[in-house]
């Protein structure tokens, strides 16, 4: 029967090391949650950083609006391109450009940008 029995020296040198494994496991998930902040954070860096600010819809209608709509300029300045570049540069360019301008990917635009972006790409495709 007095194997049973803990004394108070061996309770708290139990209780002391539940603790000490309780208080790891709880650095271990603080440490974890802020890499998920970082890599998230980082993602949205890239992000950022693969979509340039001249591909910004606003930026792309401001410029727009120096041609008459419907036009093969206005189309090009719609989609921010060059004058030189072929069918299938444009149709690389149009994909980006949507996938960036869709209302449901990216919440700062609305349904305006996309239909610009598909009457400028009907211009260009028919064009080139």
């Amino acid at each position: 029967m007095e194997d049973d029995f803990i004394d108070d020296s061996v309770f708290e040198a139990k209780r002391l090391e539940y603790e000490k494994k309780k208080q790891k496991k709880q650095e271990k998930q603080q440490r974890l949650e802020l890499k998920k902040q970082v890599l998230s954070e980082l993602q949205n860096l890239l992000h950022k950083q693969n979509q340039t600010d001249s591909d910004d819809f606003e930026s792309c209608y401001q410029a727009s609006l120096a041609f008459k709509p419907g036009t093969k300029n206005w189309a090009r300045a719609i989609m921010n391109l060059s004058e030189n570049i072929e069918l299938l540069e444009i149709r690389k360019k149009y994909i980006k450009l949507a996938q960036y301008w869709h209302p449901d990917k990216n919440n700062d635009t609305d349904n305006e940008a996309m239909k610009y972006l598909n009457e400028a790409w009907q211009i260009l495709k028919k064009e080139c």
